[in-house]
């Protein structure tokens, strides 16, 4: 028991705290999940990171076609990269729907 309170704690000071504090920036959200992701899918303890993305799925809502235009508002999106989001976006045909 005291084994998995350590990972667990070690996982929320070593990589969650970071994304929690910038979370209230719903422009950044987008870009704050996916770098979320990133980092889990790095993190070195696969059962832990595995917990982490399952919970995180449920919470990736800015993630959907409609509400990544988000990003576009984000001053730490690269002019270059909204640019490429707007080729994408021209290039996908997708839901006007988000996720359920």
């Amino acid at each position: 028991m005291r084994k998995h309170l350590s990972e667990v704690c070690l996982f929320v000071t070593g990589v969650y705290i970071k994304y929690w504090f910038q979370s209230p920036s719903s422009a950044a959200a987008p870009r704050n999940d996916l770098n979320l992701l990133c980092t889990v899918s790095a993190y070195p303890n696969r059962k832990v990171a595995e917990a982490a993305t399952t919970a995180f799925g449920c919470h990736l809502r800015y993630l959907s076609e409609l509400l990544i235009g988000f990003a576009f508002f984000d001053d730490d999106v690269s002019i270059e990269v909204k640019r490429l989001m707007v080729m994408a976006l021209i290039d996908t045909e997708g839901s006007d729907e988000p996720p359920k």
